[in-house]
């Protein structure tokens, strides 16, 4: 079965204007609204790209990658 990962390595190099905003990019945006940024983005005023922060969060050790919400609630 697919998922949101797969989802992103098929489509994640398209811009906008080559794909309009759709249902499953307003899914993705709503995941990465539970995600615990603590840790993977230090302050307010350092700009970091989502894919530096999935690399940062990524790297975090497992028991570390802590979602506000359960991945299996969806």
């Amino acid at each position: 079965m697919s998922n949101i990962l797969d989802y992103l390595d098929w489509r994640g190099d398209l811009t906008l204007d080559q794909s309009p905003f759709n249902a499953v990019d307003n899914l993705i945006l709503s995941c990465v609204s539970y995600i615990r940024f603590e840790g993977i983005v230090p302050n307010s005023t350092e700009a970091v790209s989502i894919a530096e922060a999935f690399g940062r969060f990524s790297a975090l050790p497992e028991a570390e990658q802590q979602l506000r919400l359960r991945v299996d609630a969806f």
